[in-house]
C-alpha cells in the first residue's frame, strides 16, 4: 500500500505524523503501490483524493470540498477520525474510532520529563506563515511551538509544556495523548470547527475556540530591498502596467495597535481555566482499539485482491 496523505514542502505537524506512525506501526505493509493507497491522518476525505484502484482508510477524515465517491469494491474502511466523517460519508457508526494521531503516545517518549515551559502556542500552519508569531509570543511569555518543525522537536516540546494554545487540532491530539491540558484557538480564517468538532466527539469532549484577531506581520521581516519592491507592485497592481507573471506583493504589517491587541488576548486565553483533557478512561479505550484494529490490518493488509 502506498502512504497517501497531504504533504506541505514547509512542513505541517498533523500531516507529516504519517511520516513517522505508519511506518513505525506498520512495518512492512507499505509499499510503492500507487494501485492500493492507505489513507491516514489528516482531513482528506474528499474528492481529491487520487484515483486508484484500492483504498485503504486507516483515520482520516472529512471537511474540506466535495465528498469522495465511495466506489462499491474500491474503499476498506477501518477507522474514521469521529463520528461526523462517519455520518457524513454514510458509514457503520462503529467505523468512528478517533484520529490516529493519539498514537504518538507510542511512537515518542512522553511524560518522563520535567515541563519546562509553563504554557505553550502552536498556530495552525498557515497562520504561522502570516506573522512573526515567536517574538509575538515571546511579547506575552508564552513559549512558541512552530507546526512546521522537525516532528521530534515538535513532540518533544509539547510535551515539555505545562499547558498548550493550539490552533492546530494535532497539537491538541498530541497534547492529550501526552496528558497536556489543551485550550483551542480560532485564528485565521479557514479555522474548521467541524473537523475539530469530529475529533472531540470521538474522545467524548465537546468542542469551544477561543478567537484571537488575525493579524500579519512578514513585512518588518523582509530586507529593505524587498520592502520597496512590495511597495512597487502595490501601486502597479490593478493598473496595465501589473504582470500575472509577478509573485503577489506581502499582505501590510498589521498596524501596532493590532499586535498590542494580540498579545493581550494571548495572554488572557494563557490563564488556568477553559484547558481540556479527555478521560484516561476514554484515552486508553481508544488507543486499545486502534491497536487492536491495525494488528487486524497488518495479519491480511492484501486481502481481497
Amino acid at each position: 500500500m502506498f502512504l497517501c496523505y497531504a504533504k506541505d514542502p514547509m512542513g505541517n505537524f498533523g500531516d507529516d505524523l504519517n511520516e513517522i506512525v505508519w511506518p513505525k506501526l506498520l512495518p512492512g505493509v507499505l509499499d510503492s503501490d500507487r494501485n492500493h493507497l492507505f489513507i491516514g491522518i489528516g482531513t482528506i476525505l474528499n474528492d481529491r483524493i487520487p484515483t486508484a484502484p484500492r483504498k485503504t482508510v486507516f483515520g482520516a477524515g472529512y471537511g474540506y470540498g466535495a465528498k469522495p465517491r465511495l466506489e462499491e469494491g474500491q474503499w476498506e474502511f477501518h477507522v474514521v477520525r469521529g463520528p461526523i466523517t462517519a455520518k457524513a460519508l454514510d458509514l457503520d457508526p462503529r467505523i468512528a474510532v478517533t484520529d490516529p494521531g493519539i498514537l504518538v503516545r507510542r511512537i515518542f517518549p512522553n511524560g518522563t520529563r520535567p515541563r519546562h515551559h509553563r504554557v505553550s502556542f502552536m498556530p495552525h500552519h498557515i497562520t504561522d506563515q502570516s506573522a512573526d508569531w515567536a517574538t509575538l509570543c515571546e511579547q506575552a511569555g508564552i513559549h512558541y511551538i512552530s507546526p512546521r518543525g522537525p516532528l521530534d522537536q515538535v513532540a518533544d516540546a509539547i510535551d515539555n509544556s505545562d499547558r498548550l494554545l493550539t490552533e492546530a487540532m494535532h497539537g491538541a491530539i498530541a497534547a492529550d495523548a501526552f496528558r497536556v491540558p489543551w485550550k483551542a484557538l480560532e485564528i485565521f480564517d479557514g479555522f474548521n470547527s467541524e473537523k475539530w468538532s469530529d475529533w472531540c466527539l470521538s474522545m467524548e469532549m465537546e468542542h469551544s475556540a477561543v478567537p484571537i484577531q488575525h493579524l500579519w506581520g512578514l513585512q518588518r521581516l523582509q530586507p529593505p530591498i524587498g520592502r520597496m519592491k512590495d511597495l512597487i507592485k502595490r501601486s502597479l497592481q490593478g493598473t496595465p502596467l501589473w504582470s500575472d507573471k509577478w509573485s503577489k506583493p506581502i499582505r501590510q504589517d498589521s498596524d501596532e495597535a493590532t499586535r498590542r491587541l494580540v498579545v493581550q488576548q494571548l495572554k488572557n486565553a494563557a490563564d488556568n481555566t477553559g484547558f481540556r483533557l479527555s478521560k484516561a478512561s476514554v484515552l486508553d479505550d481508544r488507543l486499545s482499539e486502534l491497536e487492536a484494529r491495525l494488528a487486524r490490518l497488518q495479519v491480511s493488509p492484501n486481502r481481497n485482491r
